[in-house]
């Protein structure tokens, strides 16, 4: 079986990664793996790596744990990821948007208004409750 491992820099929950150093190699499939968490005999060091895919499944994966068996002998332990995996498909989706990290007038039409404040305020009162602890919450509603 091909597995192709890559260095990836990027946070797990990037949809798409950045993948460097790409090294294909071919290993075997250790008995009791799921297509969700493989793990693969190979004969090379995998240690510098933390990223791979295998075509045959075509699924991108996590290197959770390297084993050393002996003498350029390695069982790697994998978990899918499934935002690389499915990022194309995640990418075709159609929805509606409601907020954005960065707002642009890009996927929400001009007659959306968002108006978002935040305002705190602590107010010590001279006769508690109880001894417990209370948070208390208004909300105003209004015309703009």
């Amino acid at each position: 079986m091909q597995l192709k491992l890559y260095k990836s820099l990027d946070e797990k929950n990037r949809i798409r990664k950045t993948l460097t150093n790409e090294l294909i190699l071919n290993g075997a499939l250790r008995d009791n793996s799921s297509v969700i968490k493989p793990t693969i005999l190979i004969q090379t060091d995998p240690r510098e790596y933390n990223y791979a895919y295998i075509p045959e499944f075509g699924r991108y994966y996590f290197i959770n744990n390297v084993v050393a068996m002996r003498n350029k002998a390695f069982i790697v332990d994998l978990k899918c990821d499934v935002l690389m995996s499915y990022a194309d498909d995640i990418y075709r989706l159609r929805a509606l948007i409601d907020r954005e990290e960065t707002p642009s007038q890009q996927y929400v039409s001009g007659d959306f208004v968002l108006d978002a404040r935040h305002n705190t305020e602590k107010i010590a009162f001279n006769n508690p409750f109880t001894e417990k602890n209370y948070i208390l919450v208004t909300l105003k509603g209004g015309d703009n």
